[in-house]
């Protein structure tokens, strides 16, 4: 049998890339694509995969991120090679489509219930959803109710996949104001390009920025989503200069190296949020499930106004510890689940999906 991952933004490497092993483990050949993205290249590159080639990243813009998935789902439904894989595993809507050209059973990995699912349900694919999100969240949105599979937990826990998270070193960041000592907040920027984004994310995002500016207990260390994002920070004078992470660090080195992290939304906030550093939201769009429940534990702050700024602060009190033990079973557990569903057809799948909810 042969599995096809495909990997297309930094995020989908932490969580994606871990099946790899297990899948090899399980007896596949396994092959992962990717897109060309220097920070996406890297991240592979550290984990020892190295990734078929496959487009590259898109021009902002409704027109030009369309343009270029149906240009990439043609290159893959030609480029993934042969043999024909068993299952595709992806996050990416391009590497989805170009697995029903070629009649082969896919799954998507999805944490947010309000991003486009039109795709999805189109080429028929199995959305992974972490089981804290209702599923009738995305049956209204049009998804069958048995293409459906309930992971217990949150995605983070597959991103953990065997991370030795007390043995693992904080990596050396820049350093705002060039001072040691000085805590850090991480700052992930608004994901602009994202069909959910909306204004009000950026107003907020502006404010939080002129906010952290006027402060001296606390130095900002930037991470861009997107080419030219770290210009904003010119239209703010600060107390203490940020800095700006330009080059690929693995998501604990990097979360260990700072004392807290505000995000507009994400999969960095959540990566917080799971391993005990002090998370806030400033998203405006719709708020997920996940992050609602992650609130609700007291891991992570959704800023919803201006006012609510003040809710940083940089020095919480004691480490909470791990959302939970880390446990390599959840990773063991889905690709079994996906390669039974895939080579099997959907008339044993509830019972795989039972299965997977128990952590069998």
């Amino acid at each position: 049998m042969r599995v096809w991952i495909d990997i297309e933004n930094p995020p989908q490497v932490q969580y994606l890339a871990p099946f790899k092993a297990r899948f090899e483990a399980l007896g596949t050949d396994v092959v992962v694509t990717s897109v060309e993205n220097a920070i996406t290249e890297e991240l592979l590159a550290q984990r020892g995969i190295e990734p078929v080639m496959a487009g590259s990243k898109s021009r902002a813009g409704v027109v030009h991120k369309g343009l270029a998935g149906v240009t990439r789902a043609a290159w893959l439904a030609r480029g993934v090679g042969r043999p024909r894989p068993t299952l595709l595993l992806a996050g990416s809507r391009a590497a989805l489509l170009a697995a029903r050209a070629q009649n082969v059973t896919s799954f998507a990995v999805c944490d947010y219930e309000h991003v486009s699912l039109s795709v999805g349900r189109l080429t028929r694919s199995y959305i992974v959803h972490p089981d804290v999100i209702d599923q009738q969240a995305f049956v209204d949105r049009g998804i069958r109710r048995e293409r459906l599979v309930a992971m217990r937990g949150i995605k983070e826990s597959l991103s953990l996949q065997g991370v030795d998270f007390e043995g693992t070193a904080p990596a050396e960041v820049p350093r705002p104001g060039g001072r040691d000592g000085l805590p850090i907040a991480l700052v992930r920027a608004p994901g602009e390009q994202a069909h959910y984004f909306v204004e009000e994310s950026l107003d907020l995002y502006r404010k939080l920025l002129g906010s952290l500016a006027a402060r001296d207990d606390v130095g900002v260390l930037l991470s861009p989503r997107y080419d030219g994002q770290e210009r904003l920070l010119e239209e703010f004078s600060w107390t203490i200069p940020p800095a700006v992470l330009r080059e690929a660090v693995p998501f604990v080195p990097l979360l260990k190296a700072v004392d807290l992290v505000v995000s507009s939304g994400g999969t960095m906030a959540r990566e917080a949020a799971f391993l005990g550093i002090p998370s806030y939201s400033i998203l405006r769009s719709a708020i997920g499930q996940v992050d609602l429940y992650l609130e609700s534990l007291g891991r992570l702050t959704v800023i919803r106004s201006a006012e609510e700024l003040s809710k940083i602060e940089v020095d919480p009190g004691p480490w909470p510890g791990l959302l939970e033990p880390l446990d390599g079973r959840r990773v063991d557990d889905l690709a079994s689940t996906m390669l039974r569903i895939a080579t099997t057809g959907t008339s044993r799948t509830r019972g795989a999906l039972r299965r997977v909810r128990a952590g069998s």
